[in-house]
Formats: C-alpha cells, sequence, structure tokens
C-alpha cells in the first residue's frame, strides 16, 4: 500500500487514515508506544529546550548585535527541525506525517545557511555583502519551490509510515557539505590573518565548534539516509551540544558576547533540563545509560568553567592587589605635586625679589640716573640685560599665577569696571612695544563702556597676554584690539596676521606647557603657560576664552567673552 506522488497541498483534512497499527496514546495525535528508539525523547527534548535557552539568553542579553539575532535564528530552525523529526517519530495520521516529511528539507537547510552567516559576522565583525546574500537566497530558492513536490518526497509507505527521498535531497546534501566546507575555510583563513593568540583561540573555539556541529549533524542524516537506519538520527543532535560547550566556553573564557555569568546560569539550566529528560526514560538500565552521559558532560563542562573562574578570580584578585598599589602611588604622587608645586611657589618668590631689583637698577642706570652710558657697547649690552629681566619677570609671574591656581590660593576682587577702558589702557600700554617691532596696532571700541563684574586687574592681566602674544608671533602685518557686545555678553578679541595656527593646535593651545609647533622658531622664550593662565581666570568669571585660525601662515585670533552688565 503505497501513496505515490502525493503533493503536500494536496491531501484532504477530512477522513485522515492511520497509520498501521498506530495507537493515539497522547492528545488523540501521537502514538508514543511504537517509537523504536529507546532514547529518542531523552536525546531530542533536552537538547532542543537547551539551544532554544542558549538562543533566547544571548539574544535578549546581546540584542544589539547581528550575530546574537542569527545565533537565535539557528536555535530556531534547529528547534523546529528536532519537533518535526519528533513528529515524524509519533505521528499517527498518515497525511500529516507526510507533511512533516515534506517539510524536513525546508527546516534542515537554513541552519547551514544561517550557520555559515554567523561565522562569518563573528569573523570579520560585519554584515554580508549584498552579492552574497543574493546567492544565498538564490541557492535556497530550490529549496523553496521544490519542497511540495514529488522530487522532494517521491513515494509514501502507508505501512511503515516512512517515505521515499527523491533527487532533490542530492541536491539538499551537496549544498550541506559546501557550506560545512565554507564555513571550516572562512574560518581557518581568518585564523591564519589574526596577530594575536588569544584572538586565534577565540576564532578556533567558535569555527571548530560550529563545524563539528554541522559535520556531526550532516553525516547522521546522510549515513541514516544510506542505510536505512534512521535510529542513527539521534545523533546527529550531539553536534548540538558540542557547539553549546565550545559557545559556552568561548563566553566565559574570552567574553565573546556582552554576557556576563553566562556559564553558570547556562550549566544550572542544562543540568535542569537533563534530569527533566530522565521523566521520559523507563528503564533502569537506560536510566544508568544516561546518567552516566549526563556526569560526562556535566564533568567536561564543568571542568572549563571551573578553570575559566579560577583564572578570571586570579585576575581579579591580581588587579584588587593592583588597585591598592595604584592608590597607594597616586596618593604619593599627589604628595609629591603638591611639594613640588609649594616648592615652585616659594622659589617664584625669592626670585621675583632680585629680578624685580635687577630690573629696577638696569632702568635707573639707562635713564642716565647714575651718569650718563657714553659706550654704545655697554648701553647695548644693559638694554638687553632689561628685555632679558622683563622676560624672567613675566615667566616667574606665570609659574607663580600656575601654583596658586593648582593650589587654589589665586584670589579676585570682583568690581564693576569697564571693558572699553581697560581696552583702551591695555591699547596705550602696547602701542610702544607694537611700533618698536614695526606692526600696525589699531583698536576699535563701541562708545558705551560696556560695563562687567570683573576683577580689573586680573582681566588686564589676560587682555596684555593675549595682545603680547600677537606681538610675538606676528613678524610682519597688523594686530587689532576689537570690543563687541554678542547678546547678553562682551567679546574681546585680538586679530593678527602673524603665524597662525593648524586645527589640532586650537584644540589644545589653552592647555599647560602647549605651544603650537613653529612658535619656537619666532619665540624662544616662551613658557606655554601664559594662555594657560587665562583660560582660568575667564572661566572663575564664568566665561570662556577661545582661539580661531585659519591655518598655519594665515593669522590668529584669541577671543573671550564674558557677561555684560545691563
Amino acid at each position: 500500500m503505497l501513496i505515490l506522488g502525493i503533493n503536500m497541498f494536496d491531501f484532504p483534512f477530512k477522513n485522515f487514515q492511520l497509520c498501521d497499527g498506530a495507537e493515539a496514546t497522547l492528545f488523540n495525535f501521537l502514538d508514543t508506544s511504537i517509537v523504536p528508539p529507546p532514547l529518542l525523547f531523552y536525546s531530542y527534548i533536552p537538547i532542543l529546550l537547551i539551544s532554544l535557552f542558549f538562543g533566547l539568553f544571548v539574544f535578549f542579553r546581546d540584542k544589539k548585535t547581528l550575530r546574537s539575532k542569527l545565533f537565535l535564528w539557528i536555535a530556531i530552525f534547529f528547534g523546529l527541525w528536532i519537533v518535526n523529526i519528533l513528529l515524524q517519530w509519533t505521528l499517527i495520521h498518515v497525511n500529516f506525517l507526510h507533511f512533516a516529511w515534506q517539510l524536513t528539507a525546508l527546516l534542515e537547510v537554513p541552519i547551514f545557511f544561517l550557520s555559515f552567516y554567523f561565522i562569518y559576522t563573528f569573523l570579520y565583525e560585519k554584515d554580508l555583502p549584498d552579492w552574497t546574500k543574493w546567492i544565498l537566497i538564490g541557492l535556497f530558492l530550490p529549496v523553496v519551490l521544490l519542497t511540495p513536490t514529488t522530487v522532494n518526497i517521491q513515494e509514501f509507505d502507508i505501512i511503515v509510515c516512512e517515505g521515499t527521498l527523491g533527487r532533490f535531497w542530492d541536491y539538499v546534501y551537496v549544498l550541506e557539505a559546501c557550506f560545512i566546507f565554507l564555513t571550516a575555510y572562512i574560518g581557518l583563513r581568518r585564523i591564519s590573518q589574526l596577530k594575536e593568540s588569544r584572538e586565534k583561540k577565540k576564532t578556533f573555539l567558535l569555527v571548530s565548534g560550529t563545524v563539528l556541529f554541522l559535520t556531526i549533524f550532516y553525516l547522521s542524516n546522510l549515513f541514516g539516509e544510506i542505510t536505512q537506519l534512521y535510529s542513527v538520527n539521534l545523533f546527529g543532535p550531539l553536534g548540538m551540544v558540542i557547539f553549546l560547550v565550545f559557545f559556552t566556553y568561548s563566553i566565559v573564557r574570552f567574553k565573546t558576547f556582552a554576557i556576563r555569568v553566562f556559564g553558570v546560569q547556562a550549566l544550572v539550566v542544562a543540568l535542569w533540563i537533563l534530569v527533566f529528560g530522565l521523566l521520559f526514560v523507563h528503564t533502569l538500565a537506560l536510566v544508568q545509560t544516561i546518567v552516566t552521559i549526563t556526569l560526562a558532560l556535566i564533568t567536561i563542562v564543568g571542568f572549563l568553567l571551573i578553570r575559566g573562574f579560577s583564572r578570571e578570580v586570579k585576575q581579579r584578585e591580581e588587579i584588587t592587589l593592583l588597585a591598592h598599589d595604584l592608590q597607594k602611588a597616586n596618593a604619593r604622587l599627589k604628595e609629591l605635586d603638591k611639594q613640588k608645586t609649594e616648592f615652585v611657589s616659594l622659589a617664584s618668590h625669592q626670585l621675583r625679589g632680585p629680578i624685580t631689583a635687577i630690573n629696577g637698577y638696569v632702568g635707573m642706570i639707562l635713564a642716565g640716573e647714575y651718569g650718563e652710558v657714553i659706550n654704545q657697547d655697554a648701553k647695548e649690552a644693559l638694554e638687553k640685560v632689561q628685555i632679558a629681566g622683563k622676560d624672567l619677570g613675566v615667566l616667574v609671574g606665570d609659574y607663580l599665577d600656575v601654583t596658586r591656581i593648582e593650589l587654589g590660593r589665586m584670589t579676585y576682587t570682583f568690581a564693576d569696571v569697564s571693558l572699553t577702558q581697560l581696552t583702551r589702557e591695555v591699547f596705550d600700554q602696547m602701542l610702544p612695544v607694537t611700533e618698536h617691532s614695526g606692526l600696525a596696532f589699531s583698536i576699535e571700541v563701541p562708545d558705551k563702556p560696556m560695563m562687567v563684574h570683573a576683577d580689573a586687574n586680573k582681566l588686564k592681566q589676560v587682555m596684555l597676554n593675549l595682545v603680547d602674544n600677537a606681538v610675538k608671533y606676528t613678524p610682519e602685518g597688523s594686530i587689532v584690539i576689537k570690543v563687541q557686545q554678542q547678546g547678553n555678553n562682551v567679546r574681546f578679541s585680538v586679530v593678527d596676521t602673524g603665524t597662525g595656527m593648524s586645527e589640532k593646535v586650537l584644540g589644545s593651545i589653552f592647555e599647560k606647557f602647549v605651544r603650537a609647533p613653529g612658535a619656537k622658531r619666532i619665540n624662544t622664550g616662551g613658557t606655554g603657560l601664559g594662555l594657560f593662565v587665562a583660560r582660568k581666570i575667564i572661566t572663575e568669571h564664568k566665561g570662556r576664552i577661545w582661539a580661531e585660525s585659519a591655518g598655519e601662515g594665515k593669522g590668529s585670533t584669541f577671543l573671550f567673552e564674558i557677561e555684560v552688565l545691563e
């Protein structure tokens, strides 16, 4: 009695014929008493539950990555395939059983496609190229189109309720073998490209686990079909177990996915499912066999997890010790830094007196207070001493300001002052310097006083610093200082035609000891502290300071803004 060439969409949905000798023992739909393989449920159901648990667990803990989604789809299709095989063993209605046989390829082939896709995204951390996806779709299209035809299931024996595979399965087996080879190939190729030993081990674990899973799954199905011993198919799902063991160890050992404490949770769930599977076994001999297998699996997985956690605990202990040492070293560094700052402050104070005296006496000598300096060489030497003394005074002043800032001792005396008036004073003070340098110096200020609440001396120090910088780094051309109202703020700016700066330098020019790369060629005496001090002062005035430049050799603009009083 054979049903030949039945299309899966042709059979009637009424008056279902039962398989010969079948009895409805479960839900009036399944017959568990006629199942030949004694370990069918224990082999399939625990692995089904474990794989679905892994897929869902990884997905919900790492939703954003494509590889987590692909891993979930592998688990889903593998689970559907197991359910379909269980139905093939237990269904009692011929029509539904034939339908289940027809669906096998449709559920089996995606497991190989998705595994290849998963490994690719894991290895290269990117999606497959579009052209590759179209090839996959083209290869899968015959599976979809030929599933409901007799090319898939050629005939179905209603006596033993088994089907005969058609020529279509030659295509399926060749296709699956190709994807096993491709998965192994891209894995080995990627491993050969990696430099770090850790990355190589992590990649090898996932690739070898996936290839073993697909190979065992493939060979069990192929061997079962060739020999007609379908109980061999029971060994197929064991490939998934191996894959999950490799997968779990990879997560625990190398943190492959964004998951923590995964190994312990997975082991607990796996133990629960394996013990649950014992409920489907009724003979003592089989129970002993199952317990032995379960114990072996627990021993292997447990050993890997314990070793991984032991290594992690050891690393944490080492990190704790290092953190403690680092904390002590950091405290010591802070103390040394404080001592250094106090020393610099003390040294600067001690230097300021002699420098002031030197500058004062040199100025008096040049002014003729002690008689006219007749020797021209001596006069030029004294002028150089005066310039060097002034530069040294600025240097000491900058160091003193920095130490005060770092020690929190910089004091401010705030009052309502006119920024317009301060700008005019700065212009008058710097005019002789710019004339001596041969620069055109101009001022653009409004008629309004532009009142601000500020420390006049500190604000003037910033303005002088910005103009002095412009003079030092403008070999020729012009400098313009401006005051403008910008909404609720008043803006002070210094525009020069000097050396300019690159965008990279603009981002760091207000940091301590930072100077533009070409600054030393033009001004060898700069400290890189003036702009740092200026930024700190403007910050205390609740304002902002910045620089603009179109590039090197294209001039610069230094600006600050503070709130203007109504």
